[in-house]
């Protein structure tokens, strides 16, 4: 059996996989599939087209679901936005950290 980590490092084509506590690890994309949502070691996220067709070095587009809410990428990084930023100028991007290294002005998606 491929896992989650073997996909992320190797290319392999992951299959949807589902755990018995509700967890869900598959990919983040439109319905018609013109888009995937990456996750990438830089701890940005990007959106690409489904026709592009270069990979993203230590990027995944496996995501972690948990009760049908998505909570992290692949590898366990947490979706946060910064708060600070979202208070004043009603905006924040997107980013992943490891949950022990999520800045303390940060809240999880």
């Amino acid at each position: 059996m491929v896992s989650t980590k073997d996909y992320l490092d190797y290319g392999y084509e992951m299959q949807p996989r589902d755990l018995a506590d509700g967890t869900r690890y598959d990919k983040l994309g439109s319905p018609a599939a013109a888009w995937s949502l990456y996750g990438c070691d830089d701890n940005n996220i990007y959106l690409r087209a489904a026709t592009d067709s270069e990979r993203l070095s230590g990027c995944n587009d496996v995501w972690e679901y948990h009760n049908a809410l998505i909570g992290a990428n692949g590898l366990g990084r947490r979706m946060h936005y910064y708060e600070n930023t979202m208070s004043t100028l009603g905006v924040s991007r997107l980013r992943l950290s490891e949950g022990s290294l999520v800045p303390k002005s940060s809240s999880y998606v």
